[in-house]
């Protein structure tokens, strides 16, 4: 039978039904085809007579267990608008969603096109969303006149970052573990103090952000969700911004390590459209999401020096990378040491390691060294690491001397919060009120 047949057969037939499932039992046809036949003969009237198409209803439906949520919503298309039909606060983020669309018949045998989205959410603490903005505006004031001798110091791994660990005792119900050694940190800061107007460089070894959260490659526990915005805020206001203000006529330099480089591999591998992303009003100055802006280096006059890999000549002597080998304990420094032209510092072993030893050159024998100052991170096995259970890992400082043609690398190792610089004994204060107070974050 030809198809200008069946659509007679159909009209006919419907008109007399009135039911496109009735049409279908009779001429056993699907009420799909049904409709087909009939949208073909353009001889609808009594399909187009009736009141309009009956519009999906929304539902929302919402379930709740702790601090996650699953919100189905059936008759909404968009994620926006399911989350505004669940009237939900903003502390709840959403970190997964699905988007669904079929057809279906309605009760008056019409075609509807249905729609339901699914979004998986957390509820994220109020720091998450809230913006850091910088406490001021910081601009290196160059000695007029420079010092006879000159310094440096050499601050490694600090891998700053938390884990909200439960705790129905402590406000909102959890508490606060950090990755980084506030005590150790603040030993650096007294030494920075001690080192007076003499201290011209700082280099900030890389891997000052530990960044668990934005790892492509590790999952990510739990328990370090949420807490860039902590994390960055104490790197910003508990060590960067005392060093500027303890030194404000120092050059201060912060390497790209394979850590901070975690955000840049994030946002590629999983948003590319936000790499290269810039304020719209002038579309220049630093990418939104990078290390620069978010810890608002510009602000404290610190220089990034990127990507990872990239090095820092100091006095023109010695070549500061971040670094990417790593050997058992003690072998780090010989097999960089092996290969070198000049001296070399580097960071990413979190271990106190130095060698030395004497190349020939033009103007004759010269003594290079090979120097790691460790870390600034706990060694206890709370920094998230493939390890085993014990970290020979050891917190340390390095310092810099520059005297007229003579340079001299020196090791301060820092243990339990407590180093000897010059003879003194430094204690590093650890406390969480001086932290407080030094970020203006609740602990």
């Amino acid at each position: 039978m030809k198809d200008e047949d069946i659509a007679d057969k159909v009209r006919r037939l419907y008109e007399k039904l009135g039911s496109i499932r009735a049409v279908g039992r009779a001429l056993d046809l699907a009420p799909s085809s049904v409709h087909y036949h009939l949208n073909k003969k353009k001889d609808r009237t009594l399909l187009d007579a009736p009141a309009p198409k009956p519009k999906a209803r929304r539902k929302v439906d919402i379930k709740r267990e702790g601090d996650s949520a699953i919100v189905t919503g059936r008759g909404i298309r968009t994620l926006e608008d399911l989350l505004d039909a669940a009237n939900l606060d903003r502390s709840w983020v959403c970190f997964k969603h699905h988007l669904n669309a079929w057809q279906a018949l309605a009760k008056d045998s019409e075609i509807v096109q249905l729609h339901q989205v699914k979004a998986y959410l957390e509820r994220a603490p109020d720091f998450f969303i809230d913006p850091i903005q910088p406490l001021k505006q910081y601009r290196r004031t160059p000695l007029s006149v420079k010092p006879t001798n000159k310094s440096a110091l050499i601050i490694p791994d600090s891998q700053h970052g938390f884990r909200r660990i439960e705790d129905p005792s402590a406000e909102n119900g959890y508490r606060w573990e950090p990755l980084h050694d506030r005590a150790a940190i603040d030993c650096v800061l007294q030494i920075a103090d001690m080192m007076g107007p003499e201290l011209d460089t700082i280099v900030l070894l890389g891997d000052m952000l530990d960044l668990a959260p934005w790892s492509t490659r590790w999952t990510t526990d739990p328990s370090l969700r949420f807490t860039t915005n902590y994390s960055c805020r104490e790197l910003y206001a508990g060590l960067l911004l005392p060093l500027r203000e303890i030194c404000p006529h120092a050059e201060i330099i912060l390497l790209e390590g394979n850590h901070e480089l975690r955000i840049n591999k994030a946002i590629l591998e999983k948003l590319d459209e936000a790499h290269g992303l810039r304020s719209a009003d002038t579309l220049s100055g630093n990418e939104i999401l990078s290390v620069q802006s978010i810890l608002a280096l510009d602000s404290l006059d610190i220089k990034y020096v990127g990507p990872y890999g990239a090095a820092f000549w100091l006095y023109d002597e010695i070549r500061i990378q971040h670094g990417s080998k790593a050997r058992p304990a003690g072998e780090t420094a010989s097999a960089y040491l092996r290969s070198a032209t000049s001296s070399r510092i580097w960071g990413h072993v979190h271990r106190l390691e130095m060698a030395q030893k004497k190349i020939q050159t033009k103007d004759g024998p010269k003594l290079i060294t090979a120097a790691s100052p460790g870390c600034l991170c706990r060694t206890d096995g709370g920094v998230p690491h493939a390890g085993g259970d014990f970290l020979d890992w050891q917190q340390g400082v390095g310092i810099v001397y520059s005297s007229g043609d003579r340079v001299s690398v020196q090791l301060v190792p820092i243990e339990d919060g407590v180093a000897i610089f010059n003879g003194y004994t430094i204690r590093g204060d650890g406390s969480v009120e001086t932290t407080t107070r030094r970020t203006g974050l609740k602990f």
